[in-house]
């Protein structure tokens, strides 16, 4: 099941990142550099964030953004945030 959830992450993150760099989806990999492979600059990397906020409906705060530095590590990142999201809502019930 987790591995599932994080498949359809890792599909959605580079559909944006595809469509915010104007690239082929299958020439990104779990360790391409957002910057260093891709010729993301910071203004892409906002909107980048922006896009997933829309996607996956929550709020990524700066050290977050910090942190997309390749495809891997903006999965991991989406994954705890929704993951606390998760148990906020469970704790809210």
């Amino acid at each position: 099941m987790e591995r599932l959830k994080r498949e359809q992450i890792k599909i959605k993150v580079k559909k944006i990142i595809a469509e915010e760099l104007e690239l082929d989806p299958k020439t990104i990999k779990e360790n391409t550099s957002i910057q260093d492979d891709l010729g993301a600059d910071s203004l892409d990397a906002i909107n980048i964030a922006l896009a997933l906020e829309d996607e996956f409906n929550i709020k990524i705060d700066d050290d977050s953004v910090e942190k997309f530095r390749k495809l891997k590590e903006i999965i991991k990142e989406l994954t705890r945030i929704l993951e606390q999201q998760k148990n906020a809502c469970w704790q809210e019930s």
